[in-house]
C-alpha cells in the first residue's frame, strides 16, 4: 500500500496551520483504538451491520487526514458488512490495524515537519 497520508492535501486542507493539526491528531489519538475495537467486536459477533457502522465511523475519522489506504480498508469492511458478507473481514481488519499502526507514526512525525506554521 502506500503512504499512510497525503501531507500535501492534508496541508492544504488545514492551510498549513499547526495548531488545527494538533487538534485533530489529538482527537484521533483519542479515539482511533476504540473505533478499531468497534470493528473486531462486530466482526467477533458476527454482526454484519455492527460492522458497516464501526467501518463507517473509522473511515470518517481517518478521511480527515487524507489517509487513503485505511480509507480504502474502511469501504471494504463497510461494504462487506452493507452486503452482509463477512468473509475475509478479518485480514482485511488485520491490514486496518497495520494501517493505522502506520498513520499514527506519521501523525507523530508530521507536526515538526515543513510547512507548518503557528497561526
Amino acid at each position: 500500500m502506500s503512504e499512510a497520508l497525503n501531507t500535501a492535501e492534508l496541508q492544504a486542507r488545514l492551510k498549513g496551520k499547526k495548531n488545527r493539526l494538533l487538534r485533530l491528531c489529538a482527537v484521533f489519538f483519542q479515539y482511533y483504538e476504540q473505533q478499531i475495537n468497534d470493528i473486531a467486536a462486530a466482526l467477533e459477533a458476527g454482526d454484519a451491520e455492527a460492522l458497516r457502522m464501526a467501518a463507517h465511523t473509522y473511515k470518517g475519522t481517518v478521511s480527515s487526514f487524507a489517509a487513503e489506504p485505511s480509507q480504502e480498508l474502511s469501504l471494504r469492511l463497510e461494504t462487506m458488512g452493507r452486503e452482509q458478507t463477512l468473509e475475509g473481514a478479518q485480514e482485511l481488519l488485520d491490514q486496518l490495524r497495520v494501517q493505522a499502526q502506520s498513520l499514527c507514526a506519521r501523525l507523530r512525525q508530521l507536526p515538526e515537519e515543513d510547512g507548518w506554521h503557528e497561526s
